[in-house]
């Protein structure tokens, strides 16, 4: 889970967990996920969590992050595309480095993790003989199903999400990986 030591992505983490998954908490915020991850482990008695740190706009660090992941689980059944960070303001005012650093984030983070999750998940299926089945899937927002006033960079980059969820959905079907999009409403309602 990506953005995963707060917000929607704690949550996702502890569901997981309290479903009885194994979780990796990983973000840019790695004192957050290590504090996460290691009170989960401690009520659960067992690692059920590990902290990663992650920067999804640098692919570099996503590649880092899917290595790590392999050596240390093999792969994975979900990979859940939730770290986003929101930059408002009017279109007639924005500076162009708060509408980058949010679509760098938003959109651009997602293509980079979907190539480097999708890598492993497609060896995962391969070496199953083609049954295995796994989940991609992006934490969009209202925002990208519908416009949001002063907020055109955030709405931008989930708007082009689903585009990306619809598209990589179309191809990575051939390799098991079902690609989703769940676009909720304000964190805080």
């Amino acid at each position: 889970v990506t953005g995963g030591a707060q917000g929607f992505g704690e949550g996702i983490v502890r569901s997981l967990v309290s479903e009885g998954g194994f979780a990796y908490v990983a973000d840019l915020n790695l004192a957050g996920a290590s504090k996460l991850a290691d009170e989960l482990n401690e009520r659960a008695g067992r690692v059920v969590a590990v902290a990663l740190k992650v920067d999804v706009s640098d692919e570099v660090s996503v590649a880092a992050m899917m290595d790590t992941v392999a050596v240390t689980t093999g792969s994975l059944d979900l990979f859940v595309a939730n770290a986003g960070v929101l930059r408002a303001g009017s279109v007639k005012e924005m500076a162009l480095k708060d509408f980058q650093f949010t679509t760098s984030i938003d959109y651009t983070g997602f293509f980079i993790c979907t190539k480097h999750a999708a890598r492993q998940l497609a060896w995962q299926n391969l070496a199953s003989g083609g049954t295995y089945m796994t989940d991609i899937i992006a934490m969009g927002s209202k925002s990208g199903l519908q416009g949001s006033n002063r907020n055109g960079a955030y709405a931008g980059a989930k708007f082009g999400t689903i585009g990306l969820v619809q598209s990589f959905a179309l191809e990575l079907v051939e390799d098991n990986i079902k690609v989703n999009a769940v676009c909720p409403g304000n964190f805080l309602d």
